[in-house]
């Protein structure tokens, strides 16, 4: 998602939740982040935060989980920061990389990968 705001220059706001049970009911869950974005990582941490506090309330199996952006605006739109954050500055010029390689090789010649936290996580992708 956050590959294809990058691709028509375009931020998000606010990302949803679609959850979908055996039996059809579906119900949304949504998060608004603080400024619009179109970094990989910050959209999936407010996907995943969102994800978590369903299953902590609810949980349950799923046949459907559906991932979307709104509150979208222009890539260059909103305040500009005079001095930018170095950590956001690095995350788009990972994102930037990944991009091209993508385009070049092809969707699955890269792939993201996370840190197993025994905890919370079952596996590395």
């Amino acid at each position: 998602m956050a590959e294809r705001l990058r691709r028509h220059g375009l931020k998000a706001r606010t990302i949803t939740l679609k959850l979908r049970y055996g039996d059809f009911r579906t119900v949304t869950r949504s998060e608004t982040l603080k400024e619009a974005t179109n970094l990989t990582k910050p959209l999936w941490e407010a996907a995943e935060r969102v994800f978590r506090k369903w299953q902590m309330r609810s949980g349950g199996p799923l046949r459907l989980l559906g991932f979307a952006a709104s509150g979208l605006e222009p890539e260059h739109a909103g305040q500009q920061w005079l001095f930018p954050d170095p950590e956001q500055e690095k995350l788009k010029r990972l994102d930037d990389i990944v991009d091209k390689i993508r385009d070049r090789y092809g969707k699955g010649a890269v792939r993201r990968g996370l840190t197993a936290d025994p905890d919370t996580r079952e596996s590395t992708d």
